[in-house]
């Protein structure tokens, strides 16, 4: 059972889903506190519910900010962090730092080009994309930051052409 090839979006294989099934929906569904059987919640409320991930309440009950979307699959945080250490690249000032709602770039350029901002979160979730012309000379730019940019450690990406630069950025 355990070498058995998993299945699509489960920890297990056919055989285990065959044996746990059968026990859990009978008392599931028989349960009259589980919430798709509560007649008092609307089709809506239960569909809120079920898209509820462990994140989600994680989240919205303690004060931990910094949680990857699935709980339970393990994701390697080197990316983000290994990617803010290393500066090669497009050499930018990021300030103020930490921020709160709003950062400005200034981001020196020797020709007219296009540039990618993102911010980043530690999981490598990009929270915030934005496309930018930049001019020859030095450049200035207002990003506010978004809502799901909560407290905690980000890094901001500025892309153009061949060459990224990277900074760490401190939300408040």
């Amino acid at each position: 059972m355990l070498s058995e090839t998993h299945m699509p979006n489960a920890l297990y294989g056919e055989t285990p889903k065959t044996i746990i099934q059968p026990q859990f929906l009978p008392l599931r569904d028989g349960d009259r506190y589980y919430y798709e059987n509560d007649p008092f919640i609307s089709l809506d409320e239960k569909q809120w519910i079920k898209a509820t991930k462990l994140a989600d309440v994680i989240r919205r009950n303690t004060p931990v900010t910094i949680v990857q979307d699935e709980i339970f699959k393990a994701q390697s945080f080197v990316s983000a962090t290994k990617i803010a250490v290393s500066n090669e690249g497009i050499d930018f000032a990021l300030y103020p730092n930490p921020a709160r709602e709003m950062i400005f770039l200034r981001i020196p350029a020797t020709q007219r080009q296009d540039a990618i901002i993102r911010v980043i979160d530690m999981q490598g979730k990009v929270l915030l994309q934005r496309n930018a012309l930049l001019s020859d000379g030095n450049n200035t730019l207002t990003l506010t930051l978004p809502a799901e940019c909560t407290s905690g450690l980000y890094v901001v990406t500025v892309e153009s052409g061949e060459m990224v630069g990277y900074k760490q950025l401190v939300r408040q």
